[in-house]
């Protein structure tokens, strides 16, 4: 007759007195690997492993206590530390971590935020995100770790996670046939007398320094948290403010705003833009430079931008043509300050192709197209030159020889590819030779 799970659970270990404790302890990534297998072994009454040893009446209290682990605790975030109290105390720390150059003096220290950041930092919206942190929900990385502990009894007793945050939330328990999942921290406390200090899991099996302290100047996960809103709610403080506004208001609507060195550009206010009413260039990505804390374009430099660059696609009929072949279709401008490009790799990556078709001048104009959300086209154009090359081209839904192209230039390519549409609207795919 089998043993009942309860009744299981309270047979001695000196039942089963010639079973060791047995531990996987690696952690892995694109550039290491480290760590592996250990034991404690049984010794008289106790196991050992190197100069240590444990009692085998404390290894029964960490099996007795880690298997009565079987809910997560209602009050898991008071355990590590997370409470209206803590984040209370830590309101201005961190949003002088997280307060952009926009809101600081002179690009140094911030300045006290405004009345509606104050909001984001309420523990009862903020609580769901910290327990979904605390238990790994929000984290996906590269690197893995691994930490499994087999505990003699009958029947034997697996305690394992994989978690990539301190505590190292959820375990998975064993007891011989059952299982179950428990985001409870009881479990790795009561492990840590068996782990190697010296680990490749061990700063993530005791979670209690990071969870204390270093949680709070984190700027990865606070980044994660709230960066993206607190930019947002500064920018709408910000915008209205800057020359222009009211003009560039009635014609675009703001879709998301952030701060810093965005695609290879120097720190930047960055905006997603997109037209109030039908355009041909119906969004736009505008960086405005930050020096010294403060932007250094206004809403007039970009309308102005803008409206050079809307005239001059303007003249292609072929765009106009691109969008009506398909549903959802954007041309989308790309500003930096007044300079309208981003490619930060004209001279290598684009000029070649525009010499190799002996167009005049060089590329000025870069716009990108959209299907939908998904990038399937990039183009460059020159006030001086009626023609048109297109850089890349991705092949897509729909009747427009657009949609029917598929390259993407580079000097090193095999072969160098790239397309060039005249004034009449028809393209000629080209190949360069291939470099050597």
């Amino acid at each position: 007759m089998a043993l009942l799970p309860g009744i299981a659970l309270v047979c001695s270990l000196a039942q089963d007195s010639s079973t060791s404790i047995r531990i996987v302890d690696r952690s892995a990534g694109c550039f290491h690997e480290e760590g592996g297998e250990y034991e404690w072994r049984r010794d008289g009454d106790g196991y050992v492993r190197g100069g240590s040893r444990i009692s085998v009446a404390d290894v029964e209290a960490i099996r007795k206590r880690v298997t009565s682990c079987r809910k997560d605790p209602p009050d898991l975030l008071a355990q590590v530390g997370f409470t209206p109290a803590s984040l209370a105390a830590h309101r201005d720390a961190l949003f002088e971590l997280l307060a952009p150059a926009t809101w600081r003096e002179g690009g140094g220290r911030a300045k006290s935020p405004p009345p509606q950041v104050e909001r984001l930092f309420d523990y009862e919206r903020l609580a769901e995100t910290v327990r979904d942190e605390l238990t790994g929900r929000n984290r996906r990385s590269t690197n893995s770790f691994d930490f499994k502990v087999e505990l003699p009894g009958e029947p034997r007793v697996r305690v394992e996670s994989d978690g990539l945050v301190p505590w190292m939330l959820p375990w998975t328990i064993t007891v011989g046939t059952e299982s179950w999942s428990v985001a409870d921290p009881a479990v790795p406390r009561a492990l840590l007398a068996l782990a190697d200090s010296d680990g490749a899991c061990a700063r993530l099996i005791d979670g209690r320094e990071y969870w204390e302290d270093r949680f709070w100047e984190d700027d990865f996960a606070w980044g994660r948290f709230l960066l993206a809103e607190i930019e947002q709610e500064i920018a709408n403080t910000l915008n209205p403010t800057i020359d222009g506004f009211a003009a560039f208001d009635t014609r675009f609507e703001i879709v998301k705003t952030s701060t810093g060195a965005i695609n290879l550009q120097p720190e930047s206010s960055f905006h997603r833009l997109r037209t109030r009413k039908p355009a041909l260039i119906d969004s736009a990505w505008w960086w405005n430079p930050i020096e010294k804390g403060m932007p250094t374009r206004t809403w007039t430099d970009f309308l102005g931008t803008y409206d050079y660059v809307a005239a001059r696609a303007l003249r292609h009929g072929w765009l106009a043509e691109w969008k009506l072949a398909g549903v959802g279709r954007t041309i989308e401008a790309h500003i930096v300050g007044t300079t309208p490009h981003s490619e930060t790799m004209i001279p290598t990556l684009v000029q070649p192709a525009w010499d190799h078709a002996g167009l005049k001048g060089s590329p000025e104009i870069e716009l990108l197209f959209r299907r939908g959300e998904q990038w399937c086209g990039t183009i460059f154009l020159a006030s001086g030159e009626p023609r048109v090359l297109i850089e890349t081209a991705r092949p897509g839904a729909g009747n427009h020889w657009f949609d029917a192209l598929d390259f993407s230039f580079h000097p090193r390519a095999k072969p160098p590819t790239y397309a060039i549409v005249d004034s009449e609207g028809r393209c000629e795919v080209r190949h360069m030779p291939e470099a050597r």
